[in-house]
């Protein structure tokens, strides 16, 4: 099968009011999204539609006059493209909720019998399997990254110096049980890994977040770079009532708005993951 032959549908969570992990566009326009631009470079003969499960993003970005579809919406525009087969991959980390409304919204659509085959994708982080590399990628790429250049090892050295070291406190949306439990075993990797001053969290794990700045004070830590641990762009109510918590504990934080997609390496992640769904040439 011949690649240009292939649809693919990148589904995004997107956010109730349009403008936090929201790129616009589908299809016909593309707006620079880093992991779209990345898929693009290394499957150039794909052609590349966006969905977004929440329908108010879709109403937002439509009052300002973007291009923004459902899934079943996108999966219509897809079939009366005349493509037969698509792949559907998640722009999304652990999935939840958002997730459950891509699957529901594939079965609706998919049960008119309008294409010869759908296939869906993982998020991220779905498995014990997946928190090894994840968190690899998490260790190497954030040690060095942009605004915070954080110390995530926490060295000796860096703990001897005035304002020690930067710990990385990355916070995520509400986490149901499942997501926790992945939560948990990323934070355990990168323990494992020798990353110890690099925390994950959702926002709704507030015992394990305390229990990570308690651990820094002990340390003689006081720098922390706070960022969304999100795949997109954006930042959230729950990261900015986390900057003013830290602050009034004597915390020097910095806020970072970077998505994980703005990673090179995680957006290779994001890249296997639809590799392992797309048909394969015959």
């Amino acid at each position: 099968m011949n690649e240009k032959n292939r649809a693919v549908l990148v589904v995004q969570p997107g956010d109730s009011d349009g403008e936090r992990q929201a790129h616009p566009g589908c299809g016909r326009q593309r707006d620079g999204s880093p992991s779209e631009e990345y898929l693009m470079r290394r499957f150039p003969r794909i052609r590349l539609y966006r969905a977004f499960t929440d329908r108010g993003a879709v109403r937002s970005l439509r009052q300002k006059g973007k291009d923004a579809d459902t899934v079943q919406e996108a999966l219509e525009r897809i079939r009366t493209d005349g493509y037969l087969q698509v792949s559907v991959q998640p722009a999304m980390i652990t999935g939840g909720t958002p997730y459950e409304i891509m699957m529901e919204e594939i079965a609706a659509r998919v049960g008119y019998g309008c294409f010869s085959a759908v296939i869906a994708g993982r998020p991220l982080l779905t498995e014990r399997e997946d928190c090894v590399s994840f968190a690899r990628v998490l260790r190497e790429t954030l040690s060095g990254s942009g605004e915070c250049r954080p110390d995530i090892r926490l060295s000796r050295q860096s703990r001897d110096e005035e304002h020690g070291g930067r710990a990385v406190l990355l916070i995520g949306g509400r986490a149901d049980e499942r997501e926790r439990a992945l939560y948990r075993m990323l934070r355990e990797e990168l323990k494992a890994q020798g990353a110890e001053g690099l925390c994950p969290a959702a926002e709704n794990e507030r015992e394990d977040i305390e229990a990570f700045l308690f651990g820094l004070s002990e340390r003689g830590v006081h720098g922390i770079c706070l960022q969304p641990f999100t795949f997109l762009n954006g930042g959230s109510s729950s990261v900015s009532e986390m900057r003013i918590l830290l602050q009034k504990q004597g915390f020097d934080a910095e806020f970072c708005r970077r998505g994980l997609e703005d990673y090179e390496a995680v957006c290779r992640l994001f890249g296997d993951r639809l590799e392992q769904i797309l048909p394969r040439e015959d």
